[in-house]
Order: structure tokens, then sequence, then C-alpha cells
């Protein structure tokens, strides 16, 4: 077993992560190691950013998640360390922390060191990162709209319109959604690289 506190397992929508978190976490206590698969969308998921005050704007909360989180996130190692389980977590080193960037319109430079000062916050964790990496996203994403539905689809792309990232590039439906997508799996696969 690798000597690690913390895995993470990650990759766009629909590409296995939640499948293999709970894999792992059900092989890891099957051989006697204590685990804990924190799902994606688990209400308390530790990894939740959780702003210390209320915000009004999203420019606020913009500026409150890049100050924040990683202390958040130095506070979680600390926890972490105190007991023997193997903590998994399920899209929280790519798609759901970069994705508000995205959605923000971070600009690359600050998105970049967002993610040195997030690695030092869970160094001590030793962490592991599992990362799907999609060499088509379009095709990945098409396949996903069809195995979810016209309605999850629907949910999605017109959510996706509303963010900064869409409207600064007049971006709409399927195609803004891969667009989104595709920017967050390159800078993904960049920052995987540069990862210990």
């Amino acid at each position: 077993m690798i000597n690690t506190k913390l895995i993470f397992v990650d990759g766009i929508t629909g590409s296995g992560k939640s499948t293999t978190a709970h894999f792992i976490c059900r092989q890891l206590n099957k051989n006697g190691i204590k685990a804990k698969w924190f799902y994606e969308i688990d209400q308390g998921n530790p990894f939740n950013f959780r702003p210390n005050k209320a915000v009004k704007t999203e420019e606020e909360h913009a500026k409150l998640y890049l100050a924040d989180y990683t202390k958040q996130l130095e506070k979680l190692a600390d926890e972490f360390l105190k007991d023997e389980t193997v903590y998994i977590a399920e899209s929280f080193l790519f798609q759901d922390v970069l994705n508000p960037l995205l959605y923000w319109d971070i600009d690359r430079d600050t998105v970049f060191n967002f993610y040195k000062d997030f690695i030092k916050a869970v160094a001590k964790l030793d962490p592991v990162v599992i990362h799907y990496y999609q060499s088509d996203v379009p095709s990945a994403l098409k396949k996903n709209f069809q195995i979810r539905g016209d309605s999850w689809k629907a949910n999605r792309l017109a959510a996706k319109e509303e963010f900064a990232y869409c409207k600064n590039r007049n971006l709409k439906g399927e195609e803004g959604y891969i667009n989104f997508f595709q920017e967050m799996s390159d800078i993904s696969l960049i920052l995987f690289k540069t990862f210990d």
C-alpha cells in the first residue's frame, strides 16, 4: 500500500470518479485499512468551501475563495493526521475546486498560484492522485449526455451559460459546455504534470 492519508480521484464529469473512489474505499476496508470516502455531492463533505462570512456577490465569493480555501484545507489536513484513516476525496482536486475559478474567469496565473498553495496545504498527508484524463473531451461529454438524459443535459447547459467564463466568450449551449470542460481538462493536465 502506498503510504498516504489522502487519495484524490478526479476527472471531468462522467469519467468514473465515483465508481473508482467507492471501489478503493471498499477494497481498503476489506484489507483492514480504515478508509472514508467523501462522495462529491454529500452536503457534509469537509472539502466543500465554507465562507467565514456572508457574501453578496460573485466577486466577493471569488475573493474569499482565493484567500481562504487553502486555509480551510490546512485545518482539514491537521484533522486528518489525528487518526489512522485513509481519506478518499472524489472531485476535490480539479473538478469541484477548479470549476469555480473557471466560472469566475480567473486568470491562469492566479489559478496556478492558487494550486501551489492548495498542494502545500495537503502535502503533509502525502496525497496520491488518480486523474482520469479524457483525450477527446467533446466525445466523452456527449456520451455522458446520452447516459444521463435530456433533462440533466438541459439543466447543465443552462447553468454554464450563466458563468462569467461563458458570458465573456459569448458561449452558449452545448458549445459553451464543451468549451468550458475542455479548458478545465487542459488546465487539470498541466497541473497534474506539475505535482509530485
